[in-house]
């Protein structure tokens, strides 16, 4: 079980990842594609209130799909 502050970061990354797909009209889907995380995996990771924290390759890949530094996708 991970801390409450693991967590916390999970949720929030997950749906920053969220509204930033939303926002440029992609899906996870897509981004699933293009990054190379297998959809079943990235439905974990992107899931908005029990995901499973992603790993620093994960969030750089993400990251570069869509064209943000990471650190816009940890932000509040």
């Amino acid at each position: 079980m991970q801390p409450r502050a693991n967590r916390v970061l999970a949720v929030r990354v997950a749906r920053r990842i969220r509204a930033v797909l939303d926002a440029r009209g992609r899906s996870p889907e897509w981004l699933a594609e293009v990054t190379g995380i297998a959809p079943r995996k990235l439905d974990r990771r992107l899931h908005t209130t029990a995901p499973a924290g992603l790993t620093v390759d994960e969030l750089n890949a993400i990251a570069i799909a869509l064209d943000v530094h990471p650190s816009e996708l940890l932000r509040a």
